[in-house]
């Protein structure tokens, strides 16, 4: 990720666009916290700049909040993409150009595009992209409250914590920590339904890639992701044997070291089971 902002960036420079000068406050610190943990700004510090919005580098806003964030250099405009909680669960971008008093809000695949306006504009400065944000935080549905006093903002997103992971509310997917299954062993466990009348197949192909995009790789490597993608391709219209005999795959993903063990079950349903490290599942049964 840093790697790619600092080719982001060099490529928005290389376009001609301008940077600015730090508001004269920059010598008092201002403290960012979501949900309870401070944010580390190494090397570019928030700051409130001339229009008394505070200003934050986007990409660690945009990761403590859960969303990706991708330069569109022709635009000039920085995305950020994320789960949406009022956007039927499904994914919710917003679009900052650089030096535009406003920003986009758009829902998944570009529908109910929404333009809402800001007191100041996104920029680059010291050679970093620079986000507004309370602008950035409630696109995203998060509540945001500032401190003078304290010079804090406190950013406090609509999520939840289940084990480790970190699951935006729209998630309609059933995610339990620690279950005991038959085979005896103890898990993270993610069920997505499929079919069944209640779900679309558009439904099941966002709710499967929020889960792999936004959830697995919380703490898995990008080949475990491809791997678990690809089983759901496949056996998205696959009809198992037997609610005993599921179709079933199991992977080891290497940066954590869990095993991952994917079932599609004949009661029309996706199920995840991430294993605490060192637990090997088995292959086969429910």
């Amino acid at each position: 990720m840093k790697k790619m902002i600092g080719i982001l960036l060099s490529a928005m420079l290389i376009a001609g666009v301008c940077t600015v000068a730090y508001a004269a406050d920059t010598d008092n610190t201002i403290t960012v916290i979501v949900d309870g943990q401070k944010i580390d700004f190494p090397d570019a510090p928030a700051y409130i700049d001339s229009a008394n919005r505070t200003q934050v580098p986007a990409r660690f806003i945009g990761e403590a909040l859960g969303a990706s964030v991708t330069w569109k250099a022709d635009l000039k405009m920085a995305e950020f993409a994320r789960f949406s909680h009022t956007f039927h669960g499904e994914i919710v971008y917003l679009d900052f150009q650089m030096g535009v008093p406003s920003y986009y809000v758009r829902g998944y695949k570009g529908t109910e595009t929404e333009k809402r306006p800001m007191e100041t504009t996104a920029v680059i400065n010291e050679e970093r992209i620079y986000i507004p944000v309370r602008y950035v935080a409630e696109g995203l549905e998060a509540r945001v409250d500032w401190d003078a006093g304290a010079r804090t903002v406190t950013i406090t997103s609509k999520t939840k914590k289940v084990g480790v992971y970190t699951i935006p509310q729209s998630f309609t997917g059933d995610v339990v920590y620690g279950g005991i299954y038959s085979d005896g062993m103890k898990a993270t466990r993610f069920d997505m339904g499929i079919g069944n009348g209640r779900n679309t197949t558009s439904d099941i192909s966002i709710r499967t890639e929020q889960f792999l995009t936004y959830i697995v790789s919380q703490t898995m490597d990008s080949a475990t992701i491809e791997k678990m993608r690809k089983f759901f391709e496949k056996n998205r219209d696959a009809t198992p044997i037997s609610m005993n005999e599921p179709i079933a795959e199991v992977i080891l993903d290497e940066t954590s070291g869990q095993y991952v063990r994917m079932l599609r079950s004949s009661l029309n349903t996706f199920s995840v089971r991430i294993y605490d490290k060192g637990i090997m599942p088995p292959k086969s049964g429910f």
